[in-house]
Formats: C-alpha cells, structure tokens, sequence
C-alpha cells in the first residue's frame, strides 16, 4: 500500500512538474508573439512618419500652403485613431492572456517594445563576446 502512496505521490509530483514547464513555455511564446507583433506595428509607425516626411518635402516645394496644413491635420488625426484601435484591438485579441501584457495603451506599448529589442541586443552582444 505504501508503495502505491508513493507512485501516486510520484505521479502528481511529475505533472505538476509538466504543468510548471508547459506555463513557462506558453509564457515565452506569448512574448516572442506579443514582441513580433510589436515590431510589425512600430514598423508601420515608420512608414507612416516616412509619408509625413515626404509630405513636409511637398509642402515646401508647393505654394498651396493651406491645402498641405488641411491634408497634415487629416493625417495626424487618422493616425492618432489608428493608435487607439489597434492598440485596443492587439489587446483584445489576447484575450485570456490580456493580464500578461506590459502595456495598455500606444505609448505604453512602443516603450515595451524598444524596452524589449534593447534587452534582446544586449543579450546577443553579450552571447557575441562570450563567443
């Protein structure tokens, strides 16, 4: 009988063992997802500043000021409501995992991110000098 005690105790142990690692390991994946998913959003950020930039470029070399200030305003406006949703939409998409994320909002999130790729380059220069 107490043998049976403890490969049953023997047992439990070994899956509470699996149901720690398997966590970590949903915990690491959500993170690499979360982390691409940010990247691919602060690199449509750049090419939105980039549109902005060669509008700057076009204002100056056009005389209809006021046409350029109108489209500008447009763009600043879309732009920040595109923050807002998307933002509000990445978070709705973790769903049961929404308590893991860094962030609540835009700002919050692009500071996660950049937090995140300067961890990364720090973890790969020190893995490049141990080398």
């Amino acid at each position: 009988m107490e043998t049976f005690l403890y490969f049953f105790l023997g047992i439990v142990v070994c899956r509470m063992f699996q149901t720690l690692f398997m966590a970590g390991r949903i915990a690491l994946m959500f993170n690499t997802a979360e982390f691409h998913a940010l990247k691919l959003l602060s690199r449509a950020e750049e090419h939105i500043w980039q549109a902005r930039t060669m509008l700057d470029i076009a204002a100056e070399a056009a005389e209809d000021t006021e046409q350029i200030k109108i489209v500008r305003n447009e763009i600043n406006s879309n732009h920040k409501k595109w923050q807002k949703e998307t933002a509000k939409s990445l978070l709705e998409a973790y769903g049961p995992f929404k308590r893991m994320a860094h962030w609540d909002n835009w700002s919050g999130a692009m500071n996660h991110f950049e937090l995140e790729a300067l961890k990364q380059k720090r973890r790969r220069f020190k893995n490049d000098k141990q080398k």
